[in-house]
């Protein structure tokens, strides 16, 4: 017997309560939206569902990337990454100067594959686990109070790595799993699945944490003249 929308649901909620950054923030206020897939059969697809909670992932770190404040630390990048992670000069020295100076409690860490290197050690991921690697923390820093995630939509290079630093919950899934509708119609001979559903606007403070090398902030400095005259 397949399972229903509702019977998935559980299941799925069930993973997702261990995603904590996105399950259970403090709403604002919402809007309406949906995803959409194509398939070749009229039964509740799991995969559907999973595709729609990553669609929900992109926008709720899109828009947190979009509200981020910059916090610009120009250092030598390399050194950075070369320092031990309590070092002063190191990564997690930055994120403490930022707790200290702005009075901001740090509970979740973004970096892209570039910036990864800045954080040691990194643990194993779960094997067959039903969502992306990237949906799993890579560290939890119990004596900071931090978990560390690897973030596909960071776009930094060699020279620019961004780390962003979140006070609290981005998104929350209890809500909107619990308001979704999961609908089948017949377009052009195939199966549309539909999930509809409400997309939260939450409280949080998000800090970017640009470490740039040196001769960047130079080259910036100098584009910005040159751009003047």
């Amino acid at each position: 017997m397949r399972e229903s929308f509702g019977e998935y649901k559980k299941t799925i909620e069930s993973n997702l309560v261990n995603f904590t950054y996105l399950y259970d923030g403090d709403v604002k206020s919402s809007n309406k939206e949906s995803y959409s897939e194509i398939c070749s059969h009229n039964n509740t697809s799991p995969s559907v569902i999973i595709n729609c909670i990553i669609d929900i992932y992109n926008l709720s770190i899109n828009k947190m990337i979009s509200q981020s404040i910059d916090y610009v630390i120009p250092s030598d990048l390399k050194e950075v990454k070369r320092n031990a992670i309590n070092h002063h000069g190191s990564i997690l020295h930055y994120i403490d100067v930022l707790h200290k100076d702005l009075n901001f409690d740090s509970t979740y860490i973004f970096t892209s594959t570039n910036g990864q290197s800045m954080f040691l050690p990194i643990k194993s991921l779960p094997d067959n686990k039903p969502f992306p690697d990237y949906f799993y923390e890579l560290q939890k820093y119990n004596n900071k109070g931090y978990d560390l995630y690897l973030c596909p939509n960071i776009d930094d290079n060699v020279d620019e790595s961004f780390v962003y630093v979140i006070d609290k919950s981005i998104q929350s899934l209890v809500y909107s799993i619990q308001n979704m509708e999961y609908s089948i119609n017949i377009v052009d001979g195939l199966y549309k699945h539909t999930i509809n559903y409400d997309f939260y606007d939450c409280d949080f403070t998000c800090y970017k944490l640009i470490i740039r090398d040196l001769s960047k902030i130079r080259d910036i400095k100098i584009d910005k003249i040159l751009n003047e005259n």
